[in-house]
């Protein structure tokens, strides 16, 4: 019959293992989107103070309003279903809305962790982590991650100091 009991929901991840790190994107994702729609805004209101002094109230108004609501729910939407977890034994990253994506990378595989910072991504506290895994080409990663989740020794352990006698240059 296999290893689950009857009725048991079956997982690709044991509900043993422990989570050492969960995160979602940083609050700087949604301000990206915001930013990037921003000059469609000023457009249409350009467009809506020039309709409305010729030809009375204009009906551009409402669905210009409609589409900006619906914008940031989207990006709000899309902010939360993506995420970053690290148990005991795999790195799993989830995404997407309409599909879905997991993936469960076994934390043997990852040779290579490279954290990427911008001067924005520094100041405003946020950066991207690239896992490189064995036998795969492109690096998984996982953007705009908070500082807290960037600075966790999991991803860049401490070194122990080196005393200065032992330091050749």
């Amino acid at each position: 019959m296999g290893m689950y009991p009857r009725g048991k929901r079956r997982g690709w991840l044991p509900e043993a293992e422990r989570t050492v790190v969960r995160s979602r994107q940083h609050w700087m994702e949604l301000v990206r989107d915001l930013v990037l729609a921003s000059p469609a805004v000023v457009v249409v209101l350009l467009l809506d103070s020039a309709v409305e002094r010729h030809a009375g109230p204009a009906l551009l108004s409402l669905p210009f309003a409609s589409a900006v609501v619906l914008a940031t729910g989207w990006a709000l939407v899309r902010r939360l279903s993506t995420s970053l977890t690290v148990t005991g034994e795999h790195l799993i990253l989830e995404s997407g809305v309409l599909v879905r994506v997991k993936r469960a990378i076994p934390l043997s595989k990852i040779h290579r962790v490279v954290i990427r910072r911008t001067l924005p991504g520094w100041l405003l506290g946020y950066g991207t982590i690239e896992f490189h895994v064995l036998a795969s080409e492109r690096p998984e990663r996982f953007r705009r991650a908070p500082s807290a989740v960037l600075d966790q020794e999991i991803f860049m352990p401490r070194l122990p100091p080196v005393p200065l006698y032992r330091v050749r240059v």
